[in-house]
C-alpha cells in the first residue's frame, strides 16, 4: 500500500494537497491511503516507523509552528532511506530542502506549483509501478531495490541471505526460499545455494568457452587513472557502456562502479558548495553591518567637526568685530 504523510498548518493548503493526490491516484490501481497532521506532533513522528514495508511519501511544511522539520526529516531516514520527501516553503527553505536531500521542492509563491506537484506525484508513481522492486527491513532501516539491478541471491546462513547488486551487496534476515517467492520467473536457481538473474546473465555476463579469450573483460583488474578519467568522461558525453567497454575492455561492473563514485562526488561537491555560498553570504553580510555602523560613526565625528568650525567661525567674527570698535 502506498502512503501520503501531508504535515501542513493551513487548512487551505491541505484541502488542496489532498485534493491534487486523489486526482493523480485515480488513474493508478494502487491502494492508497492519505494522513494529515497540522505539525510534527508525536502521532506523526510514531507513523515513520509503522508500516514499514509501505511506500510512503511524506509532503511536508517548512514552516510549522513548532518549527521541527529538520529534525523530522532526520528521523525519516534514521529508518527509511526509500521513501520520497517533497517540502513546501518559500525560497528561504530552497537550502534546507538541498542540506536534507529532499527529493523535490515547491514554492508556495509560485504560480504553477500546483502542476508541478501533480508531475513529481506522476512521476514517482511511474517510477514505482513500471519497474519491480523488491522492499526488506533490515535493523529497522527500509530498504527498496529494482529487481533488475539484482545480479544474484546466495545463501549466507540458515535465515541469512547476501544480495547482490551491480554496485553493493545487502545481507539480509530472510532466507532464499522467502525472496524467491517475492521474484520474477526470470530469477532461478542456479544451485541450492544461489539464484541468479537470468537477464544479468544474458546481458553482463555472456556465457563463454571455459579457455579465457584475451580480449575477455576481467573483475579487479587495476586500471590507471588516465583509462579511469577517459572513461567516464566517454560516459558524460554520451558513449554507451558497450562502445566504452569495447574501447577498454574493462568489466561493466568497474565502468559502472567508477560512474557511481563521481556522481556521488560530484553531488557532494555541489553540497559543500552550497555551505560555502551560505558561509560567504553570511560573512558579506555582517561585513556589510560593520561597514554601516563604521559610516554612521564617521558621519556623527563629521557633524562634530562641522558644528566646531561653525562655533570657532563665530567667534573670530565676534573677536575681529571687536577690534574695529
Amino acid at each position: 500500500m502506498l502512503e501520503f504523510i501531508v504535515v501542513n498548518d493551513n487548512i487551505l493548503f491541505q484541502k488542496r494537497i489532498q485534493e491534487y493526490i486523489k486526482n493523480v491516484m485515480k488513474k493508478q490501481n494502487t491502494i492508497y491511503r492519505i494522513t494529515i497532521y497540522d505539525d510534527y506532533t508525536n502521532e506523526a513522528y510514531q507513523i515513520i516507523s509503522k508500516n514499514k514495508k509501505n511506500m510512503k511519501i511524506y509532503l511536508l511544511d517548512m514552516e510549522t509552528p513548532s518549527n521541527k522539520l529538520q529534525d523530522y526529516v532526520r528521523k525519516i531516514r534514521k529508518y527509511d532511506f526509500s521513501s520520497h520527501i517533497i517540502g513546501f516553503g518559500d525560497e528561504r527553505f530552497l537550502f534546507v530542502a538541498l542540506q536534507n536531500k529532499f527529493t523535490d521542492y515547491m514554492n508556495y509563491f509560485e504560480s504553477q506549483w500546483e502542476k508541478k506537484l501533480k508531475d513529481i506525484l506522476k512521476f514517482l508513481l511511474d517510477r514505482e509501478t513500471k519497474r519491480e522492486i523488491l522492499r526488506f527491513v533490515e535493523n529497522e532501516i527500509q530498504y527498496t531495490l529494482h529487481i533488475n539491478d539484482i545480479c544474484f541471491l546466495q545463501r549466507y546462513k540458515r535465515k541469512k541471505t547476501v544480495i547482490q547488486t551491480s554496485t553493493c551487496s545487502y545481507l539480509v534476515s530472510y532466507s532464499l526460499e522467502e525472496l524467491k517467492q517475492q521474484l520474477p520467473s526470470y530469477f532461478v536457481y542456479e544451485n541450492h545455494t544461489r539464484i541468479s538473474n537470468l537477464h544479468q546473465i544474458t546481458i553482463n555476463m555472456p556465457i563463454m568457452n571455459n579457455r579465457r579469450k584475451k580480449h575477455q573483460p576481467q573483475r579487479g583488474k587495476r586500471y590507471s587513472d588516465e583509462v579511469h578519467q577517459k572513461a567516464v568522461y566517454m560516459y558524460y558525453n554520451g558513449a554507451t557502456e558497450e562502445q566504452i567497454i569495447n574501447e577498454f575492455g574493462m568489466h561493466i561492473n568497474t565502468l559502472r562502479i567508477w560512474i557511481a563514485k563521481d556522481k556521488t562526488e560530484k553531488y557532494q561537491k555541489s553540497e559543500q558548495d552550497q555551505i560555502q555560498l551560505q558561509k560567504e553570504i553570511s560573512m558579506l553580510h555582517t561585513k556589510n553591518v560593520r561597514l554601516k555602523a563604521e559610516n554612521e560613526n564617521l558621519i556623527n565625528e563629521k557633524m562634530k567637526s562641522d558644528a566646531a568650525c561653525e562655533r570657532f567661525r563665530k567667534a573670530v567674527h565676534i573677536l575681529s568685530s571687536g577690534d574695529e570698535q
